[in-house]
């Protein structure tokens, strides 16, 4: 997730989290398929805010989480190549409270950017807290209507792309690729759907303000349309 001199990056399959001392070390073991260290572990204990930030980016950290302290600690994290997840200040020590969010930890590792701020809130918590499910929506004579439901990003990704080479076949066609702040997702979908489908055009564009105020950060989709042959 490390973003390079030239403003781009690939994101990794695994990431390199940092716990926050204010979290219990037991959290390390739920955050799956990442490299997950605790500060006390490293011996940081003592560090706080920008402190614990750069020491954090400067040992190869991608991520750190954390409960929300407050804008110093935001500000800290801002321009900075490293992701900052942070947890309701109620959930404090307390590893039942602090479980329940791993989706939603995992959806920021997944989605977040170098330089972010990824605040897990009372409705992200309900929604991602239930199995990690990812609706595919379908928009079909102007209405948006459920589709199916899949759990994990990644395999909601590739069933949109089967969805879409089941529909068209072998077919030519255009295809534009909408997100949500989430343009390497868009960038990965693309070449899913060049992989699966006979695409003679493609196109990537950020959704608009209305779609996004419902669907939040990190809703990714795409259209096609059928080429005559």
């Amino acid at each position: 997730m490390r973003k390079p001199a030239d403003g781009s990056w690939t994101k990794p399959d695994r990431v390199r989290v940092l716990i926050d001392n204010c979290l219990p070390v037991d959290l390390r073991h739920s955050i799956e398929g990442h490299e997950v260290e605790t500060a006390a572990y490293r011996g940081w204990g003592q560090l706080e805010n920008g402190e614990l930030i750069k020491a954090a980016v400067d040992a190869g950290f991608e991520a750190i989480v954390t409960i929300d302290q407050g804008g110093e600690f935001r500000a800290a994290v801002r321009g900075q190549p490293i992701l900052a997840v942070l947890l309701p200040g109620r959930d404090g020590s307390r590893l039942r409270d602090v479980l329940s969010r791993v989706p939603q930890i995992h959806d920021a590792l997944e989605t977040g950017h170098p330089g972010e701020v990824y605040r897990i809130g009372g409705a992200q918590a309900f929604l991602g807290g239930l199995l990690n499910i990812k609706p595919i929506l379908e928009v079909k004579n102007g209405r948006v209507e459920p589709l199916e439901r899949v759990r994990t990003r990644r395999k909601a990704m590739e069933r949109l792309v089967e969805l879409g080479a089941e529909a068209l076949g072998n077919r030519r066609c255009q295809i534009a690729v909408g997100h949500a702040q989430v343009p390497e997702d868009a960038m990965t979908m693309r070449k899913m759907l060049r992989e699966k489908m006979n695409v003679a055009e493609e196109f990537t564009s950020d959704l608009g303000p209305v779609l996004s105020t419902h669907t939040g950060p990190g809703a990714l989709g795409f259209v096609y349309y059928p080429l005559e042959d």
